[in-house]
């Protein structure tokens, strides 16, 4: 099975709050590098996201099972990394799972990263990280084992 890479705003709105705190938050991470994306608007939503960051197929990890791949990003973290992107697809009725792994940016505290989500559960958890200050990094979609679409994400707060 091919692999997509989606993003696309989560379908609920954020709180008022949560905007807010994103609207002050992001020029935070700008400044610290620009590469790492600006606040992009998103149509039918108050939620504001970074823009999706560019990876090449260098930028990443080689395709592993979750838990190989959650040892190797801890090694990363004590590194001063974090996983900006991680990407899931189906291999020999098996979810494989790969990571874009970069710098933290200055500010960084700390990030949450879920995988193999349902878009309800996403969204669940998207608005509890959202009241907690978080920002959602990157957010992207593959097909699961069931040919459902399943979503990953990457959220990220920073000292504000």
């Amino acid at each position: 099975m091919g692999i997509r890479r989606v993003f696309s705003p989560p379908r609920r709105a954020a709180t008022l709050t949560a905007f807010v705190v994103s609207l002050v938050l992001v020029p935070m991470l700008n400044a610290a590098d620009p590469s790492r994306g600006t606040i992009v608007p998103q149509q039918n939503s108050r939620s504001p996201t970074l823009s999706q960051p560019r990876f090449e197929d260098k930028d990443f990890t080689p395709w592993l099972p979750k838990r190989v791949l959650l040892d190797q990003l801890r090694r990363d973290s004590y590194q001063g990394r974090f996983p900006a992107y991680v990407e899931g697809r189906t291999q020999n009725f098996a979810i494989e799972f790969r990571a874009a792994v970069r710098p933290k940016p200055k500010g960084f505290l700390t990030y949450e990263m879920r995988w193999d989500f349902t878009d309800e559960q996403f969204e669940e958890v998207h608005q509890r990280l959202l009241q907690r200050g978080f920002i959602l990094y990157s957010r992207s979609e593959f097909t699961g084992l069931k040919n459902d679409p399943r979503f990953n994400g990457v959220w990220i707060r920073v000292k504000g």
